[in-house]
């Protein structure tokens, strides 16, 4: 919701009404509710847990008050980054900044206070499954396990580790799963990075009943990188290191994917990189050091599944990961 100085009851209703004909379609597409459903496990007891869209009785609750509450809360010059990208001067951005953000009034120094946030400590110790039980002609699961902030130092490593593993149409998981053994017609690993922790997780949507032995055979894929039976080579890493070099050129050729790069790194990055300093990066990772990350990464205590479908058992998957 865009907040207007002039924002009325009405119109406000009237964006309530279409968030919540917006969460009912969330909840509906369970390709994305995963998303939601592995998070609400793997983060369990912190704020990462919770669904930034909120609930239909937590969105009807919402009243004009809370608006303007949030607005002195959050909007004020020392919160806000403007990210320009394009032909343009930048003595025209600043002048337009301060005609347009330059009068907004700091917030008191009560509520500033209240904006600290709370690390994620995970309490894990051993794997946890969460259920979902939903008629569905697929089932989705997400296999992921807890990785790192987005500052961490082998997080460059980690990509390729991803990619790898089920990062496109070459990686093991694309073969294994799909091409082989025809368990799920998507499938895909990636990494979500918040500011303390994040998690590599893999995605598939399978037929109900060969669930369990795509599982097996992702958990077998994973596994085995570090016990050596499966070791990556090191044409896998050169390749892969192309493949991610390549898609981030790709995601740059338009100037708002641009300003979002770089406005990203502003905000939550501890230094500012070019997309060729990055590049460097990438070519830099050594095949120990991915093999590094996968020992840290792929260990029970850190494993997580999330699975919406028509199962009531919820047993049987906590089986499948011991």
């Amino acid at each position: 919701m865009v907040l207007h100085p002039l924002l009325k009851e009405d119109e406000i209703e009237r964006e309530k009404g279409t968030i919540i004909q917006e969460i009912a379609m969330y909840e509906d597409t369970p390709m994305v509710k995963i998303g939601e459903v592995f998070e609400n496990l793997t983060f369990a007891g912190n704020s990462l847990s919770k669904d930034t869209a909120g609930t239909t009785k937590s969105v009807k609750r919402i009243t004009k008050s809370d608006f303007e509450r949030y607005r002195k809360r959050h909007y004020y010059p020392e919160n806000m980054l403007v990210s320009v990208a394009g032909g343009v001067a930048e003595t025209e951005v600043l002048k337009l900044v301060k005609k347009y953000f330059g009068e907004i009034s700091h917030p008191p120094g009560e509520i500033r206070k209240h904006l600290a946030g709370v690390s994620f400590q995970t309490r894990q110790t051993k794997p946890q499954v969460k259920l979902k039980t939903k008629k569905e002609e697929q089932a989705h699961f997400i296999l992921g396990f807890l990785a790192d902030g987005r500052n961490y130092e082998g997080r460059y490593a980690q990509g390729l580790l991803s990619a790898i593993l089920g990062g496109g149409m070459s990686s093991r998981l694309w073969i294994e799963v799909r091409e082989r053994r025809g368990l799920a017609y998507a499938v895909k690993t990636s990494i979500e990075r918040y500011l303390d922790t994040g998690y590599l997780g893999t995605y598939a949507g399978v037929d109900p009943q060969k669930v369990d032995e795509a599982i097996s055979v992702i958990l077998d894929q994973t596994y085995c990188i570090i016990s050596g039976k499966y070791p990556i080579t090191k044409k896998e890493l050169k390749d892969f290191k192309e493949f991610l070099k390549g898609h981030l050129a790709l995601a740059l050729e338009e100037t708002k994917d641009v300003s979002a790069f770089f406005s990203d790194q502003v905000l939550f990055m501890d230094k500012i990189l070019t997309p060729e300093e990055i590049f460097r990066k990438v070519d830099g990772v050594t095949l120990d050091e991915v093999t590094f990350e996968a020992k840290r990464l792929f260990i029970p205590s850190r494993l997580n599944l999330a699975v919406i479908g028509n199962y009531n058992n919820k047993g049987k998957f906590e089986k499948l990961l011991k």
